[in-house]
């Protein structure tokens, strides 16, 4: 058995050193003169084998390299998961303050379009958990000028007005909220009414009705309403919302369902009126 293994180990390094002398002659024929038509194809044949025996060895030494650095490639694709994570998290942040800065340039024009009122933007930090539609707190308080009574409007209209103000916060009451009351008329109709929340099981719906309608009032649905300046809460001409529903009650009154342009449950920021000049006088209810 020993003898075999002997032989076995010589027919080894044999075949090792003819593969290595081929190599050796391949090399040094074809670089030092131009080859006869035997010899390029007995070198040829005599190549093959020494090629492959080349590439497997440079394959084999590859996949132990590999094996023995399978630490490494997990630590890596860790760090790479990490990293993925960190540039997703990155993304949803950058898109958010995208969202809020388009949102912020939009109340920006707004303002803008009407340079004869003075405006505060505000953010809306907190909404009230018996009135989500009806009632929030803003992050702007007295100290920042606001004053109970201010009007509060969106980038399409009308939202509502302060209720309380604190040092750093205001509350304000929106059209949803059954407790208000605002004062509007019809573009078209020119028909005037009191628009109040709706409340059905404690909850406000993201509709108001126009109350105190004459009978033979002109109203169909499509019209849009906007403020009037009656009571000296809000200016005149805010956008309020749009007719959707007319029906009678009673023989001698109308009332009108109204779906308001601003979407009171997706409010993030909004402008607080600072001033309006004599327009507005915070002083005073609605009947």
């Amino acid at each position: 058995m020993a003898g075999r293994r002997k032989k076995s180990g010589i027919l080894i390094g044999v075949l090792v050193l003819l593969l290595a002398f081929t190599l050796f002659l391949v090399t040094f024929f074809r670089q030092s003169r131009s080859l006869t038509g035997f010899e390029e194809m007995y070198l040829n044949a005599a190549e093959t084998p020494a090629t492959g025996v080349s590439a497997f060895s440079r394959r084999m030494g590859q996949f132990f390299t590999w094996m023995f650095d399978w630490d490494r490639l997990q630590k890596e694709r860790d760090d790479l998961e990490a990293e993925t994570a960190r540039l997703r998290a990155e993304l949803a942040i950058m898109d958010e303050q995208n969202r809020q800065f388009e949102d912020l340039l939009e109340l920006q024009n707004t303002a803008a379009a009407d340079p004869d009122r003075k405006y505060l933007a505000a953010h809306v930090s907190a909404r009230d958990s018996e009135g989500v539609l009806s009632r929030f707190l803003l992050d702007r308080g007295s100290e920042d000028g606001v004053e109970a009574g201010m009007c509060v409007i969106g980038t399409k209209g009308l939202i509502g007005r302060v209720l309380e103000v604190g040092p750093h916060y205001a509350r304000v009451g929106t059209l949803l909220d059954p407790t208000m009351a605002v004062s509007v008329v019809a573009e078209r109709s020119r028909d005037e009414g009191i628009l109040k929340g709706i409340q059905n099981d404690g909850r406000a719906e993201q509709r108001c009705e126009l109350l105190y309608l004459p009978f033979d009032a002109d109203l169909v649905p499509g019209d849009d309403v906007v403020t009037t300046d009656l009571g000296g809460i809000y200016p005149r001409g805010i956008p309020v919302g749009t007719v959707v529903e007319v029906r009678l009650e009673g023989s001698t009154e109308a009332a009108t369902l109204v779906e308001p342009v601003e979407d009171f449950a997706h409010i993030e920021n909004v402008l607080i009126l600072l001033s309006v000049g004599k327009e507005l006088s915070t002083e005073g209810e609605l009947p």
